[in-house]
């Protein structure tokens, strides 16, 4: 029971959404789940289903579109646009499409899903043979070493954590790998690419070319939805992104966010009082210490854009 069936090349007229599916999205809204992950999704039609359905339920949940069929990498573009996030399921994946073409599909979507801004989680036996030994092979080293530095967001475990026999283990090993990697990310090649003509999307690349140029300790963001926080994100700038917001579930999603750290839960959203607050949690957090250089981003009210459109270089501990 509850098993999926791979039929690669024939493509199914049934809905992706189905009445187990609602249950569980029903279970999730009542014990306030941050995202909903849905499985083999094959057309922008699943999505927008299970957007109407959360709708209906009064909730606005994010969706994580799971691309583990061939219809959805020939609908990529379209369902990226409908959703909130991605995941590279490469197990059925893998069954679905010819296995050489899995790691680029993999960087295909990865580099599609960071230009939207859009969180991408790379998953599926990553570390697979930790599910017996202590140790991963030097393949499944470089296979998440290469994820995070095609641009992932995050890296996710399963069968290693849930029935393997070094869970703890396997969690610091594939830590350690990560961090390594983004040693090794050229920054400055990141945050050179062209923002459009989008306020907030243009003061986003202004404050990570900005961090890069004056070796800033963090750049400090206000922000309601979390979405000034993930374009800062999609630049992919050295400095960590510190994130203040009044929106506890934001705080919350922003994790799956790359290099975003969410601070203490702020009320006020006032431009002034907001970065003193947000400052100070940052200060109590560790995060940053007294004279270090930061960049903080916020909208003003009646500036352009409406929303976030202001950068400033500002020393804490300073006025």
């Amino acid at each position: 029971p509850h098993k999926g069936v791979n039929v690669p090349g024939v493509f199914l007229s049934v809905t992706s959404l189905t009445d187990k599916d609602k249950k569980d999205a029903l279970a999730g809204i009542s014990w306030g789940v941050d995202f909903i992950a849905l499985s083999f999704v094959r057309k922008p039609s699943d999505v927008m289903e299970l957007r109407k359905f959360l709708q209906g339920q009064g909730s606005s949940i994010p969706i994580i579109a799971k691309i583990e069929k061939s219809e959805a990498v020939k609908n990529l573009d379209e369902i990226l646009s409908l959703v909130d996030g991605v995941m590279v399921a490469r197990g059925d994946l893998g069954v679905e499409i010819p296995m050489e073409e899995v790691p680029l599909v993999q960087k295909s979507l990865i580099r599609k899903a960071n230009a939207l801004a859009r969180p991408v989680i790379t998953a599926t036996q990553m570390l697979n043979s930790m599910i017996e030994s202590p140790l991963p092979t030097r393949a499944e080293v470089a296979d998440v070493a290469n994820a995070v530095l095609d641009g992932t967001d995050a890296v996710m475990l399963s069968g290693e954590t849930a029935v393997g026999r070094h869970p703890v283990k396997t969690v610091g090993t594939m830590a350690r790998i990560a961090e390594k990697a983004e040693e090794a990310l050229h920054y400055d090649e990141v945050t050179r690419r062209k923002s459009g003509n989008d306020v907030a999307e243009a003061v986003s690349l202004a404050a990570c070319e900005l961090a890069q140029e004056l070796e800033a300790r963090a750049i400090l963001v206000s922000t309601r939805s979390g979405k000034t926080a993930r374009l800062i994100s999609k630049y992919r700038p050295e400095a960590p992104i510190l994130a203040a917001s009044p929106e506890e579930e934001t705080l919350r999603r922003l994790v799956l966010s790359w290099n975003t750290f969410p601070l203490s839960r702020i009320v006020r959203l006032g431009t002034d009082e907001l970065m003193q607050e947000a400052e100070k949690a940052a200060l109590d957090a560790g995060l940053i210490k007294q004279g270090d250089l930061v960049i903080a981003v916020l909208g003003v009210p009646g500036g352009p854009g409406g929303g976030t459109n202001t950068v400033k270089v500002h020393t804490t501990g300073m006025a």
